[in-house]
């Protein structure tokens, strides 16, 4: 420990004293490992970070025939007639104005069934969740805020629980606030505000598609029960889907499209990192962009130890003087190891700053 700790201080030393190699060489690591730390939070973000809730791999998207989307019909009776989900939830993503008046402001918002929350194990950090209760018609019109927008739009009052919120001209009681880091189900996506699906028709008026067999604006997903595996799910989704498409035919649709809706077969997919277009539109320009970053990287620690061979010929003297002084090889290795780890500590903190 000694030794490595009097080579620290020598190789600090030497850094300080060449400063300008110094900085060329922090910059280009920076840039190279900047750039894949940027373009890898990305892929975590969207390909490979399960969602911020409990037991993740437990969840499954359920898909309407050929779709992910449901109509409200549908996604009532799938939730009234089913024994296969633990737990099950509907959700859709609208856009709020907050605005009172003159210019609109807008936060981004969810649509949630009553078991939202308590199906994915999210506890609330003020309050409570939304739950069944609030998600009827007729119920007092209620709205959980995640972290971010209680922070920012409330400066993190504590007493925020019980004070209203105007969305969309019309005012909503807070009852809770979500953990920070939970966004929802959508990687890509934050809400503001989740509300319940029962007071869609206040907001939307004459234009509501709560009672639409043709309006496809929800999606599904749920927590199968212990013990079933993915092929149970599916089986038994494909058992109650002809009883559940027959209660919700639409009056105004015949023929071929008639007998389309009534073949239509329900499945689940895993959805333990979420549902987003974003993952499959992006996934290999993403992979390209990983891959050509990479190569920048390669790149910059080529370039790095190129300089410091450039240096090698100014060392040769002081070297020369450690070998007939007793230094072994091996000590000489480790305090040339030890400048290069310096310098990639270096590269790497600045590099973590610029990809941010």
């Amino acid at each position: 420990m000694g030794d490595i700790w009097q080579d620290v201080r020598f190789g600090l030393r030497l850094l300080a004293a060449r400063r300008g190699l110094t900085a060329i060489a922090i910059l280009t690591l920076a840039l190279g490992i900047g750039a894949n730390m940027a373009i890898f939070r990305v892929m975590n973000a969207l390909l490979l970070k399960s969602l911020p809730v409990s037991h993740p791999e437990e969840l499954v998207l359920v898909k309407s025939g050929e779709i992910n989307a449901f109509t409200n019909p549908l996604w009532e009776e799938l939730r009234d007639q089913q024994d296969i989900f633990s737990g099950i939830f509907a959700w859709g993503t609208p856009r709020f104005n907050l605005a009172e008046s003159g210019e609109a402001r807008f936060a981004s918002g969810l649509w949630v069934s009553g078991g939202f929350f308590s199906t994915l194990g999210v506890q609330p950090v003020l309050g409570r969740n939304l739950n069944p209760d609030d998600d009827r018609v007729g119920a007092t019109p209620v709205a959980e805020l995640s972290y971010a927008f209680w922070q920012r739009e409330f400066a993190g009052q504590t007493d925020i629980v019980g004070q209203q919120i105007r969305l969309d001209g019309h005012l909503f009681e807070i009852v809770g606030v979500a953990p920070p880091g939970f966004f929802g189900v959508e990687p890509g996506r934050r809400f503001d505000a989740a509300i319940p699906i029962a007071n869609e028709p206040m907001l939307a008026g004459e234009f509501s598609k709560l009672h639409r067999a043709t309006s496809y604006w929800l999606n599904v997903m749920g927590r199968p029960k212990p013990g079933l595996t993915p092929s149970q799910v599916a089986a038994r989704l494909k058992l109650i889907s002809p009883r559940i498409f027959a209660v919700t035919l639409p009056p105004n649709i015949n023929g071929s499209g008639r007998d389309n809706y009534l073949q239509g077969v329900m499945s689940a997919m895993s959805a333990s990192g979420g549902v987003t277009y974003l993952r499959s539109r992006y996934r290999q320009p993403l992979m390209l962009l990983l891959g050509v970053t990479g190569l920048v990287l390669l790149i910059a620690c080529a370039n790095v130890a190129n300089l410091l061979l450039a240096r090698a010929p100014v060392r040769r003297k002081e070297i020369g003087i450690r070998l007939a002084m007793g230094a072994s090889r091996m000590r000489l290795v480790q305090q040339l190891v030890t400048e290069s780890l310096l310098l990639g500590i270096a590269g790497v903190t600045a590099g973590l700053l610029l990809s941010s």
